[in-house]
């Protein structure tokens, strides 16, 4: 390429290229041969199961129409769709043993998805020439506007820099879901609406954050991340990837620079990096030695009385009192989950019988975000360590079914 930043193809013109949409680099070269033809046979079944997938990043209001397309390549024996939104992209390979021309176009996916779903039969054709992409299935024949590739915007690959295996799929997205409740729905600070991710002696690190929670998960994988070090991926990636990726299978995740790709059987997903310093998440976590009293649970039991005592503490800022306390005369060992709005006289009180308590102790906590860690642990035991200043220490949320995840809730400061 010339140093003037103009592009050299065969069959295009020479010219120097747009200014980067977003973080995509968009290539204006046009390939005549591989873009203005194809014609491909495949299965009815993966047809739809892409259109799906590709669905969560196909972008309907963008002010850019092609992000409303997806993008169909066929090549050698297999057949790709790839739709963006310019934060993230998700690519669905199909395998085909009846391609006649390989090549590539675009076409409105919400277009395409309606007619697919009712196609009969059980082999979908299409073939792209002179701006229109034909569909043929048993009976069926239609046709829609389409256009090649060459104003679609180019996803980097990070594949062929650092990578780790993870030999289950399965357990990455159970790590994941665990974690991903607790990062930050708001934009004010990025860094928080993504997920920490840290790779140290074949162990990787998940860690979620906002400004009154946090959670921690590990898995052990293979390979890892020696020069690109921790990345913060966005949440919203890794639901993506919680919900399109296969059940079964290896996952491979790649990072170079500020991009990384979630990758297992048909499926790979690509996304932008959030770029920031993450909070010393470590130092918020309570230590054994500043543990002063526990309580140990099912997880039901918790559930229960956070979603009896939710809509009092909802109209009361989600202000919920744990008392602990010990067997005595009067009551036997347990729990008291309370809460109260302005206008009741009294609190709503729910008694936890099931809960072994260490030592009577008392804390307020928010009942939405305590509710939202026990319940990725469900169904488990769990035990909530106080502090010892219960009213200003964070509580630590642990269990022996989940041995590697931490759970961490600050303290409601209120006047009592």
């Amino acid at each position: 390429m010339p140093k003037d930043g103009t592009r050299v193809g065969v069959g295009c013109e020479t010219r120097r290229p747009p200014s980067p949409v977003e973080w995509f680099d968009r290539r204006y070269t046009k390939e005549k041969d591989d873009t203005t033809h194809m014609k491909v046979t495949l299965g009815k079944k993966g047809l739809l199961s892409a259109l799906r997938a590709t669905q969560s990043t196909c972008s309907k209001r963008s002010t850019l129409p092609i992000l409303s397309h997806v993008l169909i390549e066929a090549r050698e024996t297999v057949v790709t769709f790839l739709t963006t939104d310019l934060e993230a992209a998700l690519q669905y390979t199909v395998p085909s043993d009846g391609i006649e021309y390989t090549g590539r176009c675009t076409v409105d996916h919400q277009a395409l998805l309606e007619i697919a779903r009712s196609i009969p039969g059980d082999t979908v054709t299409l073939s792209f020439s002179d701006d229109v992409l034909r569909l043929e299935a048993d009976t069926l024949t239609t046709s829609f506007e389409a256009t090649d590739a060459e104003d679609y915007p180019n996803i980097p690959d990070p594949t062929d820099g650092e990578q780790m295996i993870v030999d289950d799929v399965a357990a990455f997205v159970q790590v994941a879901a665990r974690v991903i409740p607790s990062a930050a729905d708001d934009d004010s600070r990025p860094v928080l609406t993504a997920v920490y991710l840290d790779w140290r002696d074949d162990v990787l690190t998940m860690v979620a954050a906002n400004a009154f929670q946090m959670a921690l998960d590990r898995l052990p994988v293979e390979g890892g991340w020696e020069d690109q070090g921790a990345v913060l991926v966005p949440a919203r990636t890794l639901k993506f990837a919680a919900k399109h990726l296969p059940k079964q299978g290896r996952l491979t995740v790649a990072a170079r620079g500020v991009y990384l790709s979630l990758e297992c059987g048909p499926v790979k997903l690509t996304s932008r990096l959030i770029e920031g310093q993450y909070p010393r998440y470590a130092s918020i976590i309570p230590r054994e030695a500043d543990v002063t009293a526990t309580f140990t649970v099912p997880s039901g039991d918790l559930l229960e009385a956070l979603k009896v005592t939710a809509p009092i503490a909802h109209k009361a800022s989600e202000i919920t009192r744990f008392r602990l306390h010990l067997a005595d005369e009067v009551s036997g060992e347990g729990v008291t989950i309370s809460a109260q709005h302005e206008d009741m006289k009294d609190p709503l009180r729910f008694e936890v019988a099931t809960a072994a308590v260490s030592a009577a102790s008392e804390t307020v906590l928010n009942n939405r975000y305590l509710t939202s860690l026990t319940s990725a642990l469900k169904p488990a035991t769990v035990t909530v360590a106080l502090g010892r200043r219960p009213e200003a220490s964070p509580v630590k949320i642990t269990s022996p079914d989940y041995p590697s995840y931490i759970g961490v809730c600050m303290p409601m400061h209120i006047n009592r």
